[in-house]
């Protein structure tokens, strides 16, 4: 292949009409020399024409009239359009390379595995008498796939499974497809895959399970060591859950106390072996406990855990709830127990995390910040100074790690299920039973009361709250029409969770 110069093109010389925009040559290689459209024609050095077009070697036009005077003879210059030149010009030494690559790939590849031949395997249905076979079909005889060993015509004395048939047993055997639900793709049973109506789908091994890699959850899993796994909900939207493992209270609880004897004398003692109430769902122990990482934020009205994203914010409890429930069986809303007991996590772990307090950063570690919702800068006030879902340090985190829940301070309040105050009363179920409907949570016998209230709530010196077996005094007005009997123990959305029964 030719290359083309950077320098000017003065080979030869001209003449010229002035008015016309024909130029002929004399002793010019303007085809050959790779002349072309939108390269410059110019006598002086001064008045550049554009080229139009190149007919031979001898013979271009302008794109406009030469104006100059005319002449034979002349000296003349053409200017390279250096960056159309270029490109040609490594388009084609770029096409020469792939070719000479992909030969090479073929010489190589015809050396270990031969030439090229037929595309594999054909499915051919349920298996014939009097039809053609050829080597790598494959055929359905009994219910068994069968494979071809070498081409021929088929006939009862060489069906599959006879002695010395051209077949070989793949160990599969068939069956029909069912229906599954919505979301899940229907595989083709075997009369429509052999006629062809279904072309596009696929047989259903019956003995044959297909496990397929989810790109999702194999690299979060293999990151996290294990500790955080990806669940999809009813619509296919993931979730980052952090996976939990039953603890007795003994466990989360014995570092409280300074020694056996103040262990021993504690309400804790004759429930030590028992498990925490959050891996009980109305007293049986669930396997496995998985918390969302992230606060929710909002896919198709369903609440997920993924890292980065703006959380699901000002909306009421009930739609909250319902954002958890809606995902399917075992989703729901992080409950009271679990947020107990991530705080006695972290305590018995001597870990306290931090969490965006300042807006946007730690009000007690400064460098440590967060991406705000509202793209504002760290620290200044002002805007909504919320940070986006685990985009925080790892200080941030329940257990100090990338692995850990995240958010679990500051950054904004968070709805807990399960829990609720009616006139003062804590009612709440016995454990993690969130199949309990609410309006079958039991009254609890414990109370909030506020030393300095009033029994007509207009105090607004309420004093301490503290736990009682009765309310004497209440810290605002009774209930009315307008304000409802009981509130929730908070305002927003907390990471989902689920069980594993």
């Amino acid at each position: 292949m030719a290359s083309v110069g950077l320098e000017w093109y003065k080979t030869g010389t001209v003449s010229v009409t002035q008015g016309s925009p024909t130029v002929l040559g004399v002793g010019t290689h303007w085809s050959v020399a790779g002349v072309k459209s939108g390269d410059a024609f110019t006598m002086d050095d001064s008045r550049l024409y554009e080229i139009e077009s190149v007919g031979s070697d001898t013979s271009l036009t302008l794109r406009k009239p030469f104006q100059g005077a005319t002449g034979a003879a002349q000296n003349y210059a053409i200017i390279r359009n250096w960056a159309a030149t270029m490109t040609a010009e490594l388009a084609a030494r770029v096409a020469e390379l792939v070719n000479k690559y992909e030969s090479y790939i073929d010489s190589e590849l015809n050396q270990i595995i031969g030439p090229k031949g037929d595309p594999g395997w054909s499915y051919k249905g349920t298996w014939a008498s009097a039809r053609s076979y050829n080597a790598l079909d494959i055929a359905v005889y009994n219910s068994a796939l069968y494979i071809v060993l070498s081409s021929h015509t088929s006939a009862s004395n060489n069906a599959p499974g006879t002695t010395n048939a051209p077949w070989f047993a793949l160990g599969l055997s068939i069956q029909d497809a069912t229906e599954s639900t919505s979301g899940i793709i229907r595989l083709a049973t075997a009369a429509e895959a052999e006629t062809g109506t279904e072309g596009t789908k696929a047989m259903t091994p019956a003995t044959v399970t297909i496990l397929i890699r989810n790109t999702l959850r194999a690299p979060v899993e293999a990151a996290s060591g294990g500790k955080v796994t990806v669940l999809y909900d009813d619509l296919g939207n993931p979730s980052y859950m952090r996976r939990f493992a039953p603890m007795m209270i003994k466990e989360l609880y014995r570092h409280y106390f300074a020694n056996d004897a103040a262990w021993n004398a504690s309400v804790f003692k004759e429930i030590e072996t028992q498990v925490h109430p959050a891996f009980l769902k109305n007293g049986t122990v669930i396997k496995e406990l998985l918390v969302g990482q992230y606060l929710a934020c909002n896919m198709k009205n369903r609440a997920c855990s993924l890292p980065g994203m703006t959380q699901w914010t000002s909306i009421t409890h009930d739609t909250a709830l319902a954002g958890c429930k809606n995902k399917g069986a075992g989703w729901t809303m992080s409950t009271i127990y679990i947020r107990g007991f991530l705080q006695a996590l972290c305590l018995r772990q001597g870990y306290q995390p931090r969490g965006n307090t300042d807006f946007g950063r730690a009000h007690d570690m400064p460098r440590e910040t967060g991406l705000r919702i509202d793209s504002g800068i760290p620290g200044v006030t002002g805007g909504n100074g919320a940070t986006k879902s685990g985009t925080g340090p790892a200080s941030w985190n329940h257990d100090g790690t990338e692995s850990g829940i995240a958010d679990l301070v500051g950054n904004m309040a968070e709805y807990q299920d399960l829990m609720k105050l009616s006139d003062g009363k804590i009612m709440m179920p016995a454990d993690n039973n969130i199949d309990l409907a609410e309006a079958s949570w039991p009254d609890t016998g414990a109370c909030f009361d506020a030393t300095n209230g009033t029994p007509d709530g207009l105090n607004s010196q309420e004093g301490v709250p503290v736990i009682s077996d009765t309310v004497s005094g209440y810290s605002g007005p009774p209930p009315t029409a307008s304000v409802p009997l009981f509130f929730w123990y908070n305002r927003r959305n907390k990471n989902v969770q689920r069980h594993s029964d």
